[in-house]
């Protein structure tokens, strides 16, 4: 289900609800616990180098980087910094906005922290904020048929169009890193692992923040600036925030009212939040099988994809769910749920899951391969770099056809049940090849040590960035005339003022969180 799928029939304050989101953050490269780099026999250099395009020169694997999408936490650690600063110190340098931004800007990249990882969380972030920048403007432009009729349908624009598999980068992601580190941790404690800590971690570190953000959507953001149209839009929003609230603080606002639709949900954006912890949660015996069988754990991983795939196609064949610009194949949708745009798919965890569970196969890889050389010729480097170019440019543009030409419902099934899946296939690939040293430039662009500081605030702009467009959207006092240009600046003003709060609420909100948590964890007995 494409973001603009059903702009000729959706109310234009409606449809800037249909949003979709990803929170990925790195936080401070200096609280690396429990490194673990594999050496070589002479125990001088790691065996796995950084070829062709890695960098630094050093290992590309790294036991532990302390963040709020890392799970496992080193205790020990937290008790020295405990002992060392004491409690009141501990917790009091977590709200020291100069301790906490000078981690935040820290640029230098710690060896083995994959930090190719860097650039694709945060490209896939300015993905998502251009994707809104234009959808949110639909409504409020002063010729609504110019931009449907001939901007929407053109070729070029598909790549605003299926933007939405920017969030499949960070289902991805999401994967990867708890498999990889995990199965990391779980190979030097032999196995053992606490699974409350697992699951605490998680939950402090993203639960707070989120709740802020919340707070601020329902009711701080209809007090800044002026307009008649911003005031209804956020009172409509403050009502379903305050009966809707404990859906998202239980991460089920995804689930909760069945089917749901994204554009009557307490922060529409955030079904994204509750699906990453569904997966989540549900992650412990997969990656324990990963760890004691590997081939049950595949093949678990192989058995839910392939079940999701087999919901998703019956879904999407029962209620004609189209691609595109096309219209629905059949009226299902309205005659059974009584709403055209109830999220049947889009936001439904089994059919979401595919891109996760590529993810957790390739952080498999990385922690099999346990920092040993791989080695590829340039000619097969080549083929699978073209490949997965490939497989992405389709899933892009291979639905496009000029409107008033047929899309078979087959077609729309296929491409509903694998594009997602494929596009996360070549961001894996991205990701894997970048860690083997066979990136090239791109690896040297996407490990750009400037990501690293906008990569730790990823999860802030996801949070905050569709309220803040809706702001300074709904308080101009006329339309907006599209031109290429305007979105461009548009764009670019958007994610400035974006990864600014994003700065601010990681500064006030992520860093005294993350300390109070040091002491928690500090104070454990053992």
């Amino acid at each position: 289900m494409g973001v603009f799928d059903s702009i000729p029939s959706v109310d234009p304050v409606v449809l800037t609800r249909n949003v979709y989101g990803s929170a990925l953050t790195t936080d401070d490269a200096e609280e690396v616990k429990g490194v673990d780099v594999v050496k070589s026999k002479d125990q001088s250099e790691p065996e796995l180098q950084n070829r062709k395009g890695a960098t630094n020169g050093h290992a590309m694997h790294v036991e532990m980087v302390e963040s709020n999408e890392h799970f496992i936490v080193d205790i020990d650690a937290a008790r020295k910094r405990l002992k060392k600063l004491g409690f009141i110190d501990t917790l009091l340098m977590g709200f020291s906005s100069i301790n906490n931004g000078s981690k935040i800007l820290n640029t230098k990249q710690t060896a083995g922290s994959l930090a190719c990882l860097n650039g694709i969380r945060v490209f896939s972030m300015f993905w998502i904020i251009l994707g809104h920048s234009i959808q949110y403007q639909y409504g409020l432009i002063d010729d609504v048929r110019y931009t449907v009729d001939v901007i929407m349908p053109s070729f070029a624009f598909s790549f605003i169009i299926n933007s939405t598999v920017s969030v499949d980068s960070f289902f991805m992601l999401s994967g990867l890193l708890l498999t990889y580190l995990t199965l990391k941790h779980m190979k030097k404690v032999n196995g053992k692992v606490n699974w409350f800590i697992f699951y605490f971690h998680r939950l402090w570190r993203i639960t707070p923040t989120y709740m802020i953000a919340l707070a601020i959507c329902a009711s701080l953001a209809i007090h800044m600036g002026e307009g008649a149209t911003k005031v209804s839009f956020f009172e409509r929003e403050t009502d379903l925030c305050r009966e809707q609230w404990w859906t998202n603080l239980l991460y089920i606002n995804n689930l909760y009212p069945f089917p749901g639709n994204l554009g009557a949900q307490c922060m529409g954006w955030s079904w994204y939040l509750a699906n990453d912890m569904q997966f989540f949660i549900i992650s412990p015996p997969i990656l324990y099988m990963l760890y004691k069988k590997p081939k049950i754990g595949l093949a678990v991983i192989a058995t839910l994809c392939l079940g999701s795939f087999g919901i998703t196609a019956y879904i999407a064949t029962y209620y004609g769910v189209p691609v595109w610009l096309h219209p629905a194949y059949n009226n299902n949708t309205l005659v059974v749920y009584g709403d055209v745009g109830a999220d049947i798919i889009y936001g439904k965890p089994y059919c979401r899951i595919p891109t996760y569970l590529v993810g957790m196969v390739a952080g498999y890889i990385i922690y099999k391969q346990n920092g040993k050389p791989v080695r590829i010729s340039k000619l097969l480097n080549g083929i699978l770099w073209i490949l997965a170019i490939g497989v992405a440019l389709s899933v892009l543009y291979g639905p496009y056809r000029q409107p008033g030409n047929e899309f078979p419902q087959y077609a729309s099934v296929l491409y509903n049940v694998f594009a997602r899946f494929a596009f996360a296939s070549f961001v894996a690939w991205v990701a894997i090849a970048c860690v083997f040293g066979y990136g090239g430039p791109v690896n040297t662009l996407l490990s750009w040590g400037l990501w690293a500081p906008l990569s730790r605030i990823t999860f802030g702009a996801y949070l905050l960035h569709p309220m803040l467009i809706f702001v300074i959207y709904l308080t101009a006092h006329t339309f907006y005339h599209v031109t290429y240009m305007q979105w461009a600046l548009t764009f670019i003003s958007n994610t400035v003022v974006s990864y600014f709060a994003a700065f601010l609420l990681s500064l006030f909100v992520e860093g005294p969180v993350m300390s109070i948590e040091k002491v928690l964890l500090g104070g454990l007995k053992k």
